[in-house]
């Protein structure tokens, strides 16, 4: 699910953004939400259908604000989670 699409124009250039929101496959669902960066990982991102799983490789940045800590997570990539890597890690 991807939320937020955003765009703009800076003096280094033009700047795409969007929010993509995944849930965790674990015992009690858990949703995060992902900041991805640059128009080529945008479009790509927007063409995934919801309900596919994806592995995502990505940064964690906290930053102070006002006496309180926010968390960023960005994606690096964002990738279809292939069902054969799943079947080699519940071997191990």
């Amino acid at each position: 699910m991807t939320t937020n699409e955003v765009e703009g124009e800076t003096q280094n250039g033009f700047w795409k953004k969007i929010t993509l929101v995944v849930s965790v496959v674990s015992q009690k669902e858990k949703k995060l939400a992902f900041d991805v960066f640059g128009e080529k990982k945008v479009d790509a991102v927007k063409d995934i259908k919801p309900g596919t799983l994806v592995r995502v490789s990505y940064t964690i940045e906290s930053q102070q604000y006002e006496e309180k800590w926010y968390t960023k997570l960005s994606a690096i990539s964002v990738e279809p989670y292939i069902q054969q890597q799943q079947q080699t890690l519940q071997e191990m």
